[in-house]
């Protein structure tokens, strides 16, 4: 459920703080995913210690050895280092409102469907897009994966019409976005390392002729 984990090094890395609040949403959004995060994500914590890189030999350790080496850039969970910092705390106030608008359509984001939609003219690949859709709610997400350029392209989305209103639920960060609708689909030019969710009306999205997944929520049998 997590971008990063303690064997990975801080998401910081990956694309700084619009990386972490993408990503953020998507952990939100994404199905069969419980978010989860490293203490210090919320604030763009490097974790850079004084120690890193080298070897070290402590009186005391929590750790299996008092042989110490932290690679650059990952938590020590081991032993007890500095409380966790970082120079962005915008991070951890974009996470708290896009987790209460998980809150706010939590059966979408835990039960219902998802959808991957075709995105057109982008030929680097890099827009991701999806739907999620319960009983005739459906919420968009769409993001920019890369974290150093805008993208362009057109999303097919059946049923989609050029009325909709669009408006984003999550904050916004980052470089600015574009959205142009048409009917059955809309043209975007995404921030870098941009996702955004909206909730539109296409209550027949299931039955349009796109792949459509669902969780197996029955009960597991008894052994």
């Amino acid at each position: 459920g997590s971008f990063a984990t303690h064997d990975d090094v801080s998401p910081m890395f990956n694309g700084g703080a619009d990386y972490c609040m993408e990503t953020s949403i998507l952990q939100a959004f994404l199905p069969m995913t419980c978010p989860y995060n490293l203490d210090g994500f919320e604030k763009g914590d490097w974790y850079i210690y004084p120690y890193t890189q080298q070897k070290i030999h402590a009186s005391k350790s929590l750790g299996d050895t008092p042989d110490l080496y932290v690679h650059p850039g990952k938590m020590d969970i081991f032993n007890l280092a500095r409380p966790s910092k970082g120079d962005n705390p915008e991070i951890g106030e974009h996470l708290k409102a896009v987790l209460k608008q998980r809150e706010k359509y939590i059966n979408v984001a835990t039960h219902g469907s998802y959808i991957p939609l075709s995105v057109e003219g982008n030929t680097r690949d890099q827009i991701y897009a999806f739907a999620r859709h319960l009983d005739g709610k459906t919420l968009l997400v769409v993001a920019n994966k890369d974290v150093n350029l805008p993208q362009s392209g057109f999303i097919e989305i059946p049923g989609l019409k050029e009325s909709q209103k669009l408006k984003d639920l999550c904050p916004s960060y980052g470089d600015k976005s574009e959205f142009q609708l048409d009917e059955n689909g809309i043209k975007v030019s995404l921030g870098k390392a941009r996702a955004h969710v909206f909730e539109i009306d296409t209550p027949n999205i299931e039955i349009s002729g796109l792949n459509v997944y669902r969780q197996n929520l029955g009960k597991t049998p008894e052994a």
